[in-house]
């Protein structure tokens, strides 16, 4: 299997449209393969509509929407309508952040995040491929519970299958993207050894577990780098990222395993 190495940009929202269809467009030239947009607090859909109309290559990805603060129907189709807006360069990202996150201050029930995930991505896909139809009725799962019998259907989707990445920090979660994801997306504060060490394995626990092939996942490394000819300094300015990952309660075992 060749490997090939693809790099991929930052837009963020909080900037007029025009300046965030601008950077992207800059991105776009420089050569890169695609953008995310983070969701901190508000969705991360918005600036990737921005990003969309400044450029024709670029793939844009939600990086990541937050799964469990909005139903799956909602998310399959803000991926359906940025689909269309990009002309089908959309990835859909997904992961389920914290307990604090999600029921502090989304106000969303946080039960089991790794089972919650599954069940909306079958949602998910199954809406993306089927709501244009007229087929869809029900959808009855453990969390979620969705009656199809009054919607008028949408328009035909530029495409009936939109990838979906799956975040993730350790263990259940990198198992269930590697299963089920058409691609992962790997945390800002992995460790080299951490990737090499640990993820491996557990990819490979995830793709065993699907009868699939590493090839069959698209694995995205997102490094949080400092750049500066002096190391102090740079340790310095990685400090922050660090302590805000460190302050959260569920990121424990992940630090303590360094």
């Amino acid at each position: 299997m060749t490997s090939t190495r693809r790099h991929w940009g930052l837009v963020p929202a909080q900037l007029p449209a025009a300046t965030i269809a601008a950077l992207a467009r800059q991105q776009e030239d420089a050569g890169l393969e695609g953008v995310f947009a983070a969701q901190v607090y508000g969705p991360p859909f918005a600036p990737l509509a921005a990003a969309a109309t400044g450029t024709q290559r670029l793939l844009l990805a939600s990086g990541i929407a937050i799964a469990l603060t909005r139903s799956p129907f909602e998310t399959a189709m803000a991926a359906l309508d940025l689909d269309h807006m990009s002309e089908g360069r959309f990835v859909l990202g997904l992961g389920t952040s914290v307990r604090s996150w999600v029921e502090g201050i989304f106000g969303m029930p946080y039960d089991k995040p790794a089972p919650q995930l599954r069940e909306a991505v079958t949602a998910i896909r199954q809406i993306i491929a089927e709501a244009h139809t007229g087929r869809l009725r029900r959808f009855d799962g453990r969390y979620y519970h969705m009656d199809f019998s009054e919607m008028q259907p949408p328009p035909p989707p530029v495409r009936t299958s939109i990838p979906i990445w799956i975040s993730a920090l350790r263990g259940a979660m990198v198992r269930l993207g590697a299963e089920i994801g058409d691609g992962l997306i790997g945390h800002p504060i992995w460790s080299v050894p951490w990737i090499t060490d640990v993820i491996a394995k557990d990819i490979a626990s995830g793709l065993a577990r699907a009868g699939r092939r590493r090839e069959d996942l698209h694995v995205n490394c997102w490094f949080w780098a400092t750049p500066n000819p002096d190391r102090q300094t740079s340790i310095e300015d990685a400090r922050a990222c660090v302590a805000f990952y460190a302050g959260v309660e569920q990121y424990e075992p992940y630090f303590a395993a360094h």
